[in-house]
């Protein structure tokens, strides 16, 4: 195992029954270390995990280039260093987590297993709140906390000749996460959109098409056609 600190990277070996307890010392690199499970101390931010990447640059975006969409993580790492010039709340994110799901597709009988990296905010009436962070800048995220969220499910949608789709679970349990999928994770999802500037161009779109439909909503109502989504 591998644990990721603020200053500090701990490897920890198996377990010694002579002295009943794991041994631990410091490692100065990440790479050596990429398929060990990973472990995160409760102080850990996004931030410090671009530090540790960064001391090995070179490596990273060779080795995590398809994560990355083939553009240069130099990109990413000064999007992390800009300055917040007017932070936001970012929508009430508490902090930072990646996870493992899974859904079973009824149509082709397949299961995608995959990694999610988001943004973890206050329980509201349904539970545990999730957000999407690929339109987020970096650097509104830097000093979130990161987490690693073990737990596990398989489910499925299933969705009866009459009434609604409800979802089935199968199974679930804690799975290990290793220091690989961790990084891959938080790359891919960062890099959803493209470089930092395509990404800010997308959601400058994105809002400038919701105020055209607000805009048209005030002014012509009636062209808009009204669903009932209440309960049955």
């Amino acid at each position: 195992m591998i644990k990721l600190t603020k200053d500090r990277i701990i490897r920890t070996n198996d377990f010694e029954p002579d002295e009943e307890r794991y041994k631990e010392w410091e490692v100065p690199h990440l790479i050596p270390y990429l398929n060990n499970v990973v472990a995160l101390s409760d102080d850990f931010t996004l931030g410090d995990l671009f530090r540790w990447i960064e001391k090995e640059k070179t490596y990273f975006d060779m080795l995590f280039d398809s994560q990355l969409g083939h553009y240069d993580l130099q990109l990413y790492i000064d999007d992390m260093k800009r300055s917040v010039e007017n932070k936001k709340e970012e929508e009430e994110i508490e902090y930072l987590e990646v996870s493992r799901g899974a859904e079973r597709w009824d149509f082709n009988n397949s299961i995608d297993i995959f990694l999610g990296f988001h943004g973890i905010g206050k329980k509201d009436e349904h539970g545990i709140t999730s957000y999407a962070v690929e339109f987020t800048p970096l650097n509104e995220l830097k000093d979130l906390p990161l987490k690693i969220n073990n737990h596990f499910e398989l489910g499925e949608t299933v969705t009866p000749p009459q009434g609604r789709a409800y979802y089935k679970k199968h199974v679930e349990g804690d799975v290990d996460i290793t220091l690989y999928e961790l990084i891959s994770a938080v790359l891919d999802e960062i890099s959803f959109c493209g470089t930092p500037e395509m990404r800010d161009g997308k959601l400058k779109e994105i809002v400038g098409r919701a105020e055209e439909v607000e805009k048209e909503y005030k002014e012509h109502p009636e062209k808009f056609r009204k669903f009932d989504i209440s309960e049955d």
